[in-house]
């Protein structure tokens, strides 16, 4: 039976190595695992068992993932409530009010404009980065918009594509 054995004084490590312990006998004649030590007679403490070298980094690297997940939630903008922007289309300046639902990293919510209105669908937030759907009812027919764009404080940049009809840039701004 193999042991595995930490030397110690007190509270302090001065000497830390494992030594073999083979049924109750050790090469330095100390005695094992009872009283305080001294600097001449080291206090001995079991350590736990060792696991096998893969074990070790996969659980590191496990660990480091999640952290990092969790760092990138932490640091998404936080985009909920109502949001405005007016801007210049084909079709003349439109007045947009969107109101945004994040749950996590998905965005839901709804879209009003002065000619429409719509839900969002399909949204993401990765930190400062924002994509979405507008699924917007005109005049009886349902049009796909997308977006994407970057958060910054109280402003989003935005591109919008209108099926295969129009690209356009906004700015919307968080509603006070």
């Amino acid at each position: 039976m193999r042991e595995r054995w930490c030397l110690g004084n007190s509270d302090r490590i001065f000497k830390t190595h494992a030594i073999e312990v083979a049924a109750g006998v050790n090469p330095k004649g100390w005695t094992l695992p009872h009283g305080r030590g001294s600097e001449s007679m080291p206090m001995a403490t079991r350590l736990p068992p060792s696991l096998p070298r893969g074990t070790v980094l996969a659980a590191m690297i496990r660990c480091s993932v999640l952290a990092f997940l969790l760092a990138l939630t932490a640091f998404a903008a936080d985009i909920t409530g109502k949001w405005t922007a007016s801007f210049e289309t084909q079709i003349g300046t439109q007045n947009y009010t969107y109101e945004f639902k994040v749950d996590g990293g998905k965005i839901t919510g709804t879209v009003k404009s002065n000619l429409a209105q719509g839900k969002i669908t399909e949204g993401t937030l990765k930190g400062d980065d924002i994509t979405f759907v507008e699924m917007l009812d005109f005049q009886g027919q349902e049009l796909r918009i997308d977006y994407k764009g970057k958060v910054s404080g109280d402003e989003m940049k935005l591109t919008r594509q209108v099926g295969d009809v129009a690209s356009e840039e906004l700015v919307a701004k968080r509603a006070k």
